[in-house]
């Protein structure tokens, strides 16, 4: 299905791994070459096509009540950061769902 916004640019990014990140080309499903993933990532974004997309939030279960709190506002933009930046993509924030246990 095509999406009716776009977003291109350049991804930058740079970790403590060994040679390259084995984490991105891994899905994330790779360890890091180290204990621990220390990493930094920039974007330069040089054109926005237009968004008014429909966005919400299912959050497991397992999470805390401080975690559902921070992991909201993250993804809705209003914690700053990146996701902010892309905020304007957004024309309807759906809310937050957190499913019961199963």
């Amino acid at each position: 299905m095509a999406s009716d916004w776009s977003v291109s640019g350049q991804c930058y990014e740079t970790c403590i791994c060994d040679f390259v990140c084995p984490c991105v080309p891994g899905q994330l499903a790779v360890m890091a070459t180290k204990q621990s993933c220390t990493f930094a990532m920039a974007f330069q974004i040089e054109e926005i096509g237009k968004g008014n997309r429909s966005v919400g939030l299912v959050i497991d279960e397992r999470a805390t009540s401080d975690q559902h709190e921070a992991i909201a506002a993250i993804a809705s933009g209003s914690a700053g950061g990146p996701m902010a930046a892309l905020s304007g993509l957004v024309g309807k924030f759906l809310g937050v769902e957190r499913p019961d246990s199963v």
